[in-house]
C-alpha cells in the first residue's frame, strides 16, 4: 500500500497515470477460463480529479477514462466499470479476490448527484450530503459487486461492476487500486447449444468476456429470421421487403394483427410462442400504435416496443431485435419498404456514406464525466479513425475545433443533411418534435430532398420516439419523402425514447454503439441497426443496472431492425462460380471478401445460406423440383449485393428435347436417350415435313420412299436433314449427362452432337484438342467455322440441338464437361 496526501491549489485539476489505455480498450481483461472458472484482471487506467463547489466548499470528483458513475444520490461520487460472463444454470458463481494492489489518497470526495432525466439540468441540481458521509467505513464496502443473473437467448449471464475507487468520507482517504484479480467459481459447467443464431453469436462475441466458440468445432450457426406483424391494410404492401430478404438469406412470414388480437398480452403470447417454435432473431411492427400497441404496464417507465423481445428471464436483455414501420396509410409503409430495399439492393454509390455529424449540447457531466460536446467529440474521433471521412460538429456554445462559436441552427444540420449523411448522433435535450440543440424539427425533416442517401440516427434525448398519442420526431424521419416526386428522403433508422431519457446511461449506450460500428469494442461485429443498437443497450445494462433497464426498454428502433448499416463508398464483390448447377448438388462460389454470406434461392424459398471462409464457401443442398433458375445473392458490410442467376437442370427432370430445325437444310443432335432410338420412330411426328436425313457416313433416311438406311440414332452424333418449312422436333426420354458420353472422333471427317443444355464457346469446349494441335477445323450447317491455326472464329457458341462438323489430323475424344461446371 501506498500513501499520498493531495493538497488543493490554484491548479485543483490533477491527473494521474497508472496504465494508459489505447481508446476502446477496457481495463478488464480476462486471464484465464474454462467451462467452470474464469479469472479477471482489472488494471486502473488513467484518471484525475475535478473541482466542484459543494455546500461544504470545494471538493473532488475523480474521472477515470472509460468509467461510469456510481449514480447513488448523496453517497461519494466514485467510478465504476463493468463486464458481464456466461454462468451456467443461472446460478450466482463463488468470487474471490485473489490479489490487489492500491494507493491511499487524502481530499474531500463530492457526492454524486444521482439519475436524474435529461428535462432537468445538472447545474440545477444541488449537492446534497447522504448518510454514507457520516460512517466511519470505506464506500463502496466492496471493490466488486455481482448484479441478478439474466438470460440472452442462449446463455445466462452475469454482470459484474469493478470498483476501483473506494472512499472514507470521516477519514477522507481515498483508496485507489492499481489493480486486482478476481477468480470466479461456477457451480456447474457451462453448455453451449449445437446451434446458434448468427446475428446474436456477434453479440454474445462483444458481450461476454468468457464467449469462446472456437473451442466447438460442430456448433452450427444460422440467419435467424424475421416475423413480420402488421395491421391487415399493410400487409400486402410489405411484398417487395419480404421478397428481398428472403433473397439475402432471412427467411421471414407476415401475420395480420387481427389473427392474433390487437391488445398487448395476446401479443406478446403470441410472439413467445412463435420464438419457442422458429428460429426467431427479428420482429417488424407494420403499423402505429393504434393499430400495433406498444406495451405498457407498472413495471416499465414508459411505452416499449423492446419489451416484447423480451422472452427468457425476467429482465431488459432482448431475445429479439425489435423494429416498427410505423405507418397511418399505405403510403407510408411504401416509403420505408421502398428505403431499405434501396438502400441494402441499389445503394447509390456516393461518399456521403461516409459523412457523419455529431449535434449535441454544452451541458453535463454524464457518462465518463463527459459533457454533451465532449462526449460526441471522442465519438467523432473513433468515427474519423475509422471508415469516416467527415465528422461535422453542431454543438450549442463555442466549443472550438470544427464546432462554430454560437449556438447551431436548423439551417445548419438542414445543408448538411441535403448534401448527404451516413450518420447522425445526437445528445442533448429533446422534445416529441425536435432536438433542442439546433432546433431541428420533424417541420424541417419534412422538408429534405436527400433522396439516395439516408443517416442512421442515434438519439440520446427525451421524448423524440414517444409516439403513442401523435406522429414524433422519430416517425417523422421514417415516413418522410421527396414534395416532388414522392421518394423516400429522411433517415433508414432510427433509435429514439418514448420517455424522458436519463443523463449518464444512454451517453453509455451511443459510445458502445458507436465503439461497435467503428470496431473498436473488442470482437464486435454486428453490422445490422437492431443488432449494434442492443448489443449498445446490453453494455449499458451491464453498467448502469435497473438505470440501463428502464432506457433500453424504452429506446426504440424506428426502422428495420436487420437493415446493414453503411459507412462508406458501397463496393462490388467479386465473385465467381458455375452458370448451371444440378438440382441435387453441391455448389462452389469463389468471393474475395471474407465472410460475405451466399444465399441461394429459387421460387422465392431459400436453398441455402453460407458465409465465405478464406475465399471459398461450398454450399450443399437437397434435390428441388423446379427448373426455375437459382438466384445466387451475396451481401457483405458496405458492398453492393453480387445478384446473379443459375441455370438448373436434373436428368430426373429433363423428360424431352425440343429442336428448332429451320427450312430445307441443317444439322441437329438430341442429348435424349428414347425408349425406341429407330430414327423413323423419333421423326415420326415430322414426316410429312422431312425430304431427307443423312448420317455422317451418307446413310439415309426418306420417309416418303419407305426407306430407312440409318436405323438407330446413336447418342453422340449428328444428322443431316432437309425439311420442307421450319418445325419444331420433339424428342422424349433420359437425358444423357454429357460428362458421362464422350464422344470418339475419328481421323478426318466427323459430324458430331452438343449434349449440354446451355450454349459454351467453341473454342473453349475443343480447347484440350486444339491445344493437341489435332483440331483442324469445326463448322455448323451455315458454313461458319472455327479454324484454331488462322485464329478466325465465326461460330462462337455451340448449341442445344444443333451437330457440327468436326475434321481432326488423328483419332481424338471430345469430352464434355458436366452442366454444373462453367468453360
Amino acid at each position: 500500500m501506498k500513501k499520498s496526501n493531495l493538497i488543493f491549489g490554484v491548479l485543483f485539476l490533477f491527473f494521474v497515470s497508472f496504465i494508459t489505455n489505447a481508446k476502446g480498450q477496457s481495463p478488464i481483461s480476462l486471464i484465464s477460463a474454462s467451462n467452470n472458472s474464469l479469472t479477471i484482471k482489472f488494471e486502473s487506467p488513467s484518471f484525475e480529479f475535478k473541482e466542484v463547489q459543494t455546500p461544504e466548499g470545494l471538493s473532488a470528483i475523480p474521472v477515470m477514462k472509460g468509467a461510469s458513475p456510481i449514480l447513488i444520490e448523496g453517497a461519494p461520487d466514485l467510478p465504476k466499470y463493468a463486464c458481464s460472463y456466461i454462468i451456467p444454470d443461472g446460478l450466482s458463481p463463488s468470487i474471490k479476490l485473489i490479489k490487489s494492489s492500491y494507493t491511499d489518497y487524502n481530499l474531500d470526495i463530492a457526492p454524486s448527484k444521482g439519475n436524474f432525466t435529461r428535462n432537468i439540468s445538472p447545474s440545477e441540481v444541488l449537492y446534497s450530503y447522504g448518510k454514507h458521509y457520516s460512517k466511519d467505513a470505506f464506500f463502496p464496502s466492496s471493490i466488486y459487486d455481482p448484479q441478478k443473473p439474466h438470460i440472452v437467448r442462449d446463455f445466462n449471464g452475469q454482470a459484474l461492476w469493478f470498483f476501483p475507487m473506494q472512499y472514507n468520507p470521516v477519514t477522507k482517504v481515498l483508496r485507489v487500486y492499481n489493480s486486482f484479480e478476481l477468480e470466479i467459481q461456477f457451480q456447474s459447467s457451462i453448455e453451449y447449444p449445437s446451434s446458434m443464431d448468427s446475428q446474436f453469436a456477434m453479440i454474445y462475441e462483444d458481450l461476454f468476456i468468457n464467449y469462446d466458440a472456437s473451442q466447438y468445432n460442430n456448433l452450427q450457426y444460422e440467419n435467424g429470421g424475421m416475423l413480420i406483424i402488421a395491421d391487415y391494410q399493410f400487409v400486402d404492401q410489405m411484398a417487395d421487403f419480404m421478397a428481398w430478404k428472403t433473397q439475402k438469406g432471412i427467411p421471414n412470414e407476415i401475420v395480420d394483427i387481427a389473427s392474433i388480437g390487437n391488445n398487448q398480452e395476446a401479443l406478446k403470447t403470441y410472439i413467445e410462442n412463435y420464438y419457442h417454435s422458429h428460429n426467431l432473431t427479428y420482429l417488424l411492427f407494420v403499423g402505429d400504435h393504434q393499430h400495433i400497441p406498444a406495451y405498457i404496464d407498472s413495471n416499465l417507465s414508459g411505452y416499449s416496443d423492446n419489451y416484447y423481445g423480451y422472452i427468457e428471464g425476467n429482465d431488459s436483455y432482448p431475445e429479439v431485435l425489435v423494429g416498427r414501420f410505423s405507418a397511418e396509410d399505405e403510403s407510408q409503409v411504401m416509403i420505408q419498404v421502398n428505403r431499405v430495399i434501396e438502400y441494402e439492393q441499389r445503394p447509390v454509390i456516393s461518399q456521403a456514406y461516409s459523412n457523419s455529424v455529431g449535434v449535441g449540447s454544452s451541458e453535463g457531466p454524464g457518462d465518463d464525466g463527459e459533457y454533451d460536446y465532449q462526449h460526441l467529440r471522442n465519438i467523432r474521433q473513433g468515427l474519423l479513425d475509422y471508415t469516416y471521412t467527415n465528422g461535422y460538429e453542431l454543438y450549442d456554445g463555442s466549443q472550438g475545433g470544427e464546432d462554430a462559436d454560437g449556438n447551431p441552427n436548423a439551417p445548419d444540420l438542414h445543408v448538411l443533411l441535403q448534401e448527404g449523411m451516413g450518420l447522425i448522433n445526437y445528445t442533448g435535450h429533446g422534445s416529441s418534435l425536435s432536438c433542442s440543440s439546433s432546433g431541428y424539427s420533424s417541420s424541417d425533416v419534412n422538408q429534405l430532398t436527400n433522396t439516395g442517401v439516408y443517416p442512421f440516427f442515434w438519439s440520446v434525448a427525451c421524448v423524440n420516439g414517444d409516439f403513442t398519442d401523435a406522429t414524433c420526431f422519430a416517425e417523422t424521419w421514417l415516413r418522410a419523402s421527396h414534395h416532388e416526386t414522392g421518394k423516400p428522403t429522411g433517415a433508414i433508422a432510427t433509435l429514439m425514447s418514448t420517455i424522458n431519457q436519463s443523463w449518464s446511461p444512454p451517453m453509455e449506450g451511443q459510445d458502445h454503439m458507436n465503439l461497435i460500428l467503428t470496431e473498436m469494442s473488442e470482437n464486435s461485429q454486428s453490422r445490422s441497426f437492431g443488432g449494434i443498437s442492443m448489443n449498445g443497450c446490453m453494455k449499458m445494462n451491464d453498467t448502469y443496472g435497473s438505470s440501463g433497464d428502464e432506457m433500453t426498454d424504452t429506446w426504440t428502433c424506428f426502422g428495420d431492425p436487420s437493415v446493414m448499416v453503411r459507412t462508406k463508398v458501397p463496393e462490388n464483390i467479386e465473385v465467381s462460380y458455375n452458370s448451371s448447377i444440378s438440382s441435387s448438388s453441391s455448389f462452389d462460389l469463389f468471393c474475395s471478401l471474407e465472410e460475405a454470406v451466399v444465399t441461394l434461392t429459387v421460387d422465392g424459398e431459400i436453398l441455402a445460406t453460407e458465409i465465405i471462409s478464406q475465399g471459398l464457401t461450398s454450399i450443399s443442398f437437397d434435390m428441388i423440383s423446379s427448373l426455375n433458375p437459382i438466384t445466387v445473392t451475396v451481401t457483405s458490410s458496405n458492398c453492393v449485393p453480387h445478384i446473379g442467376y443459375i441455370s438448373v437442370f436434373s436428368p430426373e427432370l429433363i423428360t424431352q428435347q425440343e429442336i428448332n430445325l429451320p427450312a430445307s437444310w441443317s444439322l441437329f443432335s438430341t442429348y435424349m436417350l428414347a425408349d425406341d432410338m429407330d430414327i423413323a420412330t423419333i421423326l415420326n411426328s415430322l414426316d410429312t415435313e422431312i425430304i431427307l436425313v443423312k448420317d455422317f457416313e451418307g446413310m439415309a433416311f426418306l420417309p416418303n420412299w419407305n426407306f430407312n438406311g440409318i436405323g438407330n440414332m446413336l447418342v453422340g452424333q449428328g444428322y443431316q436433314i432437309k425439311t420442307q418449312d421450319a418445325t419444331i422436333l420433339t424428342v422424349e426420354g433420359d437425358y444423357m449427362l454429357p460428362e458421362e458420353n464422350p464422344i470418339n472422333l475419328s481421323e478426318g471427317w466427323n459430324l458430331v452432337a452438343y449434349l449440354r443444355i446451355e450454349n459454351a464457346p467453341v473454342d473453349a469446349v475443343f480447347e484440350s484438342i486444339n491445344n493437341n494441335g489435332n483440331l483442324e477445323v469445326v463448322k455448323d450447317y451455315e458454313g461458319l467455322a472455327y479454324l484454331p491455326s488462322w485464329n478466325f472464329n465465326a461460330i462462337g457458341n455451340l448449341f442445344p440441338g444443333k451437330a457440327y462438323q468436326v475434321r481432326t489430323n488423328n483419332e481424338d475424344v471430345l469430352y464434355y464437361l458436366s452442366n454444373s461446371e462453367s468453360y
